[in-house]
């Protein structure tokens, strides 16, 4: 018995010897088998076809269910084939499987995964944390392409400008980081970027075109947007809402151009393919209003306030036509509407035309109403700060600190262009010298020469200096002006006829101020010059320039004051 107790014994250590030593090699079997299947798995998906890949990394995990990349790559080939939520059950399994926690990849596949089923939340989180761990140029720009997409566009700016001072410099940061800008409504830096990609186009950012068009439709350069527009609509892009918009935005530019045969064609082309398209036929009615045709545009705008009688535009546009057609009391009653309207829809664009039309009625109140109301929408709506300040400027008194408040704003809006901002610059100078603020005054217009070189600078500067010296004359009982002073103003005068622009002006500027040094015979060389380039001056102005007589009445006195070039002047396509 117990002999058979040994041979028991035996017969069991060898049969448990003999189990775990299959057991070792099935398992070794097994782990070349499965490895097996990942390779073949990761080949397949290695070039792209994911369906394949799919079914050798299933057949890996029926033979081990923990083999990290299976897990990893089945997670990803199924995001590749957009079936998103089976993918994250496969990868964040791989990730449990990893006992670090630290692996950026992994963090990286799941919000890209994320980015794809727009929970942007979670993409951002775990862009976050890949990012703690690998600060690199691709995460940031995905991050903020999250980032943008939750609307966090300051956020999303900060992420694309990381990108590209770690080197990313492809054209799909400038087309994010434009895109966001012109959403922010900073232009300057958006179409800088905009235009880096337009060098590269290729069919993934057609719409590159679209968005220069807006722009520069919002600029009201209506030649750029024409352009970029049709460059748009040229590319067959699939978007059929942006190519009507385009359409309509082409039809409206020509409008503001003057070409209205043109404008016309557009309109009526967008009435085929959308009948209900309202923009349109307002433009249609305002456009037949510019060619003095008042009844065809009266019966476009009625038929369009049948349908939607609220319109702002449409209102608006009635009222102007009332006015031409002097029924004034009807006009105040459809720019009520459309000011109503546009203010509970928060349409800046109407808003700002109406500030317009209630100024041109000599309606300053509402006027300045809807220009606030406007800048409150759209903080970088530079013309209606313009405009406000314009407004503004004739009561200074009240509204100073207002106005100087308005530059500040317009610096920070321009403050990527040198130009732009050294020319409202000298513009604030001229206010600040109304002001009686001379020190600041000379000191901004000296910072705007200084950013920018521009000679209607030294003419401004020529003219502040003549009447600042003037009135110390006058205090002081100065006899005249010290020769010093006449040396350096006439030198800004020279500068000012040296560029060979505004001549008839300059010579005027030149005139004007050899009369306040009492330099007459000079005056009158410079004022006959004037002439010859197109000035009219009457006899009495010129008696008093070449002679020194006084024009009898005190009304009659000479008076010129070389302006400053509006901004589109100055700034225009």
């Amino acid at each position: 018995m117990a002999h058979f107790n040994f041979m028991i014994k035996k017969i069991n250590i060898l049969v448990a010897f003999l189990f775990f030593s299959c057991s070792g090699l099935l398992a070794q079997n097994n782990l070349s088998k499965v490895q097996e299947l990942y390779d073949k798995g990761y080949y397949y998906y290695y070039y792209n076809n994911y369906e394949k890949a799919v079914d050798f990394f299933g057949k890996a995990l029926n033979l081990e269910q923990n083999h990290y990349n299976s897990n990893l790559y089945n997670g990803l080939s199924l995001a590749r084939l957009g079936r998103y939520k089976e993918s994250l059950q496969y990868i964040n399994h791989a990730f449990q499987l990893d006992s670090t926690k630290n692996k950026p990849e992994i963090y990286g596949f799941l919000a890209g995964i994320y980015f794809d089923l727009s929970d942007f939340e979670k993409s951002v989180f775990y862009y976050s944390k890949k990012i703690a761990i690998t600060p690199k140029a691709s995460s940031y720009l995905r991050r903020g392409q999250a980032q943008a997409r939750l609307g966090l566009f300051l956020k999303a700016i900060e992420d694309f400008d990381h990108a590209v001072e770690l080197g990313e410099e492809s054209i799909e940061v400038y087309f994010e980081r434009g895109t966001v800008n012109y959403l922010l409504g900073k232009y300057d830096v958006a179409v800088t970027d905009l235009l880096k990609v337009r060098q590269n186009i290729n069919n993934d950012y057609v719409q590159v075109d679209y968005y220069l068009g807006e722009i520069f439709f919002t600029l009201q350069y209506f030649g750029k947007s024409v352009s970029y527009f049709s460059s748009f609509i040229d590319n067959k892009s699939e978007d059929s809402l942006k190519n009507l918009n385009a359409l309509f935005k082409i039809g409206v530019c020509n409008y503001y151009l003057g070409k209205y045969t043109e404008a016309l064609s557009y309109f009526d082309e967008i009435s085929k393919i959308d009948s209900d398209y309202i923009g349109a036929a307002i433009y249609k009615g305002m456009t037949y209003m510019a060619l003095k045709e008042n009844e065809k545009s009266k019966t476009i705008l009625e038929n369009v306030l049948k349908k939607d009688p609220q319109n702002c535009l449409a209102n608006h546009q009635m009222g102007i036509l009332e006015y031409q057609n002097r029924n004034s009391e009807k006009g105040i009653e459809y720019f009520k509407v459309a000011k109503q309207m546009a203010f509970k829809t928060n349409d800046d664009f109407t808003l700002f035309g109406l500030a317009e039309s209630y100024l041109n009625i000599q309606d300053t109140i509402n006027s300045l109403d809807c220009l606030n109301k406007v800048i409150a929408l759209n903080p970088n709506h530079y013309k209606a700060i313009e405009a406000r300040i314009s407004l503004n400027s004739h009561f200074l008194a009240q509204k100073d600190r207002e106005v100087l408040k308005d530059f500040d704003l317009l610096f920070d809006i321009f403050k990527q262009n040198k130009q732009i901002t050294s020319y409202f610059m000298a513009r604030k100078s001229i206010l600040l010298f109304e002001l009686g603020e001379y020190d600041k005054s000379f000191a901004e217009l000296e910072n705007a020469i200084q950013l920018h070189y521009y000679f209607e600078y030294y003419a401004i500067r020529a003219l502040l200096v003549t009447y600042r010296e003037l009135k110390i004359s006058q205090e002081t009982n100065r006899n005249s002006i010290p020769s010093i002073s006449q040396k350096q103003i006439l030198q800004d005068a020279d500068r000012v006829l040296q560029s060979n622009l505004r001549m008839k002006d300059a010579y005027l500027l030149k005139t004007t101020i050899l009369l306040a040094f009492a330099r007459n015979k000079e005056a009158c060389i410079t004022a006959d010059e004037a002439i010859k380039l197109g000035a009219v001056i009457n006899k009495d102005h010129l008696k008093f320039i070449c002679k020194g007589k006084k024009p009898k009445e005190k009304n009659n006195e000479w008076n010129f004051f070389y302006n400053l070039s509006s901004f589109d002047e100055r700034f225009s396509e």
